[in-house]
């Protein structure tokens, strides 16, 4: 679970109470929280000291402060520079984890602001039609080769150099794929109404096929591709040839 902008929300103590908790939960499962906000003060999480504790505890990305109280806040003292001191370049910030406690200096990839037309990958923000706005960016090989095979992988996927679909492998674990007949079927209940995500992952669940809204986009992206599915205005309908095809699997299944 993401919480940007978390000190509007954990200004909420009983919100707060509940994130606290889940977090002591919810490592037991291999989930995780992740927190952004400007300054790590306690008023900023609620007053919980606990979820505080833990946050510290992981993984810690500090970028350049204004003001010497906010590393040692964030890294729990344990930071022995001053984050001040980063240079002023997009991107760069002290970053230290459980793992590894010795703090380094590091810098994301940075792709730009999408306000001033630089390219910059924004897959996840969409449009009505669910396509997503903008471009992606281009991410050197030695970097691609640093994440690993899997984010490779990944990266051809999106950008629509493999048609083969992508599974994580931990999410494989997990997870199974939305198949793309299950999602078709679904369709085809609601059709002709056509049905926006909430519809059509409700439909899918209770038809008893456990599916996440990313899982089912994938699914949906395939169908399109296919031409067996439309989308517009953010609501999804099979097309003439979805119908055909749909009709043809239940007269086989028949």
């Amino acid at each position: 679970m993401t919480i940007d902008e978390a000190h509007d929300y954990l200004s909420n103590r009983q919100f707060a109470g509940i994130v606290t908790k889940a977090s002591r939960m919810w490592r037991k499962c291999g989930m995780q929280v992740r927190i952004a906000t400007h300054t790590p003060l306690l008023s900023d999480l609620g007053g919980h000291m606990a979820l505080r504790d833990m946050l510290t505890g992981g993984q810690v990305w500090v970028g350049r402060t204004a003001n010497s109280l906010s590393g040692p806040t964030a890294f729990n003292g344990r930071l022995p520079v001053d984050p001040r001191s980063i240079p002023a370049l997009p991107g760069m910030a002290y970053w230290m984890s459980a793992l590894s406690p010795k703090p380094m200096l590091a810098r994301t990839d940075w792709e730009g602001d999408p306000a001033t037309g630089d390219s910059c990958w924004y897959d996840w923000v969409r449009d009505g039609n669910d396509e997503p706005i903008g471009y992606p960016g281009v991410l050197p090989a030695e970097t691609l080769a640093a994440f690993g095979d899997e984010y490779a992988a990944w990266v051809r996927h999106t950008q629509g150099e493999s048609t083969e679909p992508f599974v994580p492998a931990q999410a494989a674990k997990l997870h199974r794929v939305v198949p793309t007949h299950a999602v078709l079927a679904a369709l085809w209940v609601l059709d002709p109404h056509s049905a926006d995500m909430d519809l059509l992952v409700g439909a899918l669940q209770t038809a008893g096929v456990e599916a996440s809204i990313i899982e089912v986009r994938g699914a949906l992206a395939e169908l399109r591709g296919d031409g067996m599915v439309e989308t517009v205005d953010g609501r999804h309908a099979l097309t003439a040839q979805g119908r055909a095809g749909m009709s043809e699997m239940m007269g086989a299944a028949a």
